[in-house]
């Protein structure tokens, strides 16, 4: 029965790091395929025209800087821990505007009440 429950926690894992593997795959190549073709076609002589190329090269650009915000993305979406904590946060948030909360010293006040009704970490079931 242990041996089970071990080998679907297993299989579990596997998936979401094959499923994580494959997205950054993607995300590498749609964020920087369209930088390298256009580096390639220009050093290979294909000129486009002056305003198309500047919108061309601009998205591009673009492109490779938004990369590293997409693996964090990823990576943080991918995770059950952050999964959970956004979840808990966008509760807090949304008690606090229930009750009115306007200011940081009425948020610190109720602050420990909602930490007294989360579970402990040693209580947790991984």
């Amino acid at each position: 029965m242990q041996n089970n429950n071990r080998q679907k926690r297993m299989s579990e894992f596997n998936s979401n790091l094959n499923l994580m593997v494959f997205l950054m795959v993607v995300a590498v190549v749609v964020c920087w395929l369209p930088f390298h073709v256009l580096n390639l076609s220009w050093a290979y002589g294909l000129r486009v025209r002056t305003g198309l190329c500047e919108f061309l090269q601009s998205a591009a650009r673009f492109l490779t800087w938004f990369h590293p915000l997409v693996n964090c993305l990823l990576y943080s979406f991918m995770g059950k821990k952050f999964r959970k904590e956004l979840r808990h946060t966008i509760y807090r948030v949304r008690t606090m505007r229930k009750r009115g909360i306007e200011n940081d010293s009425q948020f610190l006040s109720l602050k420990s009440s909602f930490n007294s009704r989360r579970p402990s970490a040693s209580r947790l079931v991984l």
